[in-house]
């Protein structure tokens, strides 16, 4: 133990004080932060643009589908039938992301928003796949073929409205 202390006194006392008080020391850490800061102006300066940007976005794409809109809609499917106007939602919002204009200069936001549309391509896939227009009267209804009494449960949904 006081062999452990005395090494320890030793390295404050003679190592660390002198790397300190050196002006080699110095010079070399200012460098290292200068180069730091050179290298890394963009990340550190562009913030701002960046967040401003991600919000006009942000608020755009909320405008063609908000998320009480979407929870809307999910519901809506989970129920098995849709509204003609929520699947052109679906698809505004979807296409609204496709130009390099509209796509989020945040790498974290950029990545979610990647995989939030790839998983509405999908579920659009699946629509189109798996649900049908009814009698034109503006609602697709999920197809299960094995189902005879189809649709029974819809009369009670058309006072819905689609905003």
């Amino acid at each position: 133990m006081v062999v452990l202390a005395t090494i320890l006194d030793f390295v404050v006392n003679n190592i660390l004080l002198l790397v300190w008080d050196s002006i080699w020391f110095w010079r070399i850490l200012s460098f290292l932060a200068i180069l730091v800061l050179i290298l890394n102006k963009d990340n550190l300066f562009n913030n701002k643009e960046i967040i401003i940007h991600d919000k006009e976005i942000y608020q755009k794409s909320k405008q063609i589908m908000s998320d009480e809109k979407l929870q809307d809609i999910l519901i809506e499917i989970g129920c098995e039938y849709l509204e003609n106007c929520h699947y052109d939602i679906l698809n505004k919002y979807k296409i609204y992301f496709k130009p390099q204009d509209n796509k989020y200069l945040s790498k974290n936001l950029n990545t979610a928003s990647n995989n939030v549309l790839s998983s509405l391509d999908n579920l659009l896939k699946f629509l189109s796949l798996h649900y049908y227009d009814r009698e034109n009267n503006d609602r697709l209804i999920f197809f299960e073929p094995h189902k005879k009494d189809r649709g029974k449960h819809m009369d009670e949904l058309k006072d819905i409205q689609c905003v």
